[in-house]
């Protein structure tokens, strides 16, 4: 189960500072059992004489539960940094995305080529946006990612991500 939690703050003259961890569950499997072995599909409930079968059956039920790792989960991530908005029109960003220690693998996990099988080591990396709205239908933005050429991995991909890199982006809207 995946429980986003996404915090911004609005401070005066349009700064803004974000939070947005992501964090994930493993899964939970239940089994119910009666105490003579027979599982609840498995047990033969009919009686042909009242018709009520439920009020003259008295077993004791145990209910047994098992915590079973789901495969491919990737481990706690996300994104905090500020954001800076000066005159409506020009803004700036800096921002850390990062991801910690992802360590319990589940044994498809541990088969997994792409996957280390001690687990995908914990990395942040450091990142700087800025851009300008020309008008209504066209933005500009540069952006600086992995200022530190922080060498690191995403959970399950198999490819280490790029290192430093710059992007120029022109968006028009229609």
């Amino acid at each position: 189960m995946v429980h986003p939690i996404a915090v911004t703050k609005r401070g005066r003259r349009g700064s803004a500072i974000s939070l947005t961890p992501t964090l994930l569950i493993d899964s939970l499997i239940f089994s119910l059992n009666t105490l003579d072995g027979q599982s609840d599909s498995t047990r033969n409930t009919s009686n042909t004489d009242s018709g009520n079968h439920w009020a003259e059956q008295s077993e004791v039920i145990q209910l047994e539960a098992y915590i079973v790792t789901a495969s491919r989960i990737p481990p706690t991530n996300g994104r905090a940094g500020f954001l800076y908005q000066a005159g409506g029109h020009l803004w700036f960003e800096s921002y850390l995305r990062y991801a910690f220690l992802q360590d319990r693998l589940s044994e498809r996990d541990r088969q997994d080529p792409r996957i280390n099988p001690q687990g995908t080591s914990s990395w942040a990396t450091f990142n700087f946006r800025m851009g300008l709205e020309m008008n209504e239908r066209l933005r500009l933005s540069l952006s600086l990612e992995n200022l530190f050429d922080k060498a690191y991995r995403e959970h399950g991909s198999g490819i280490n991500a790029p290192g430093f890199n710059v992007a120029l982006t022109i968006e028009t809207r229609f």
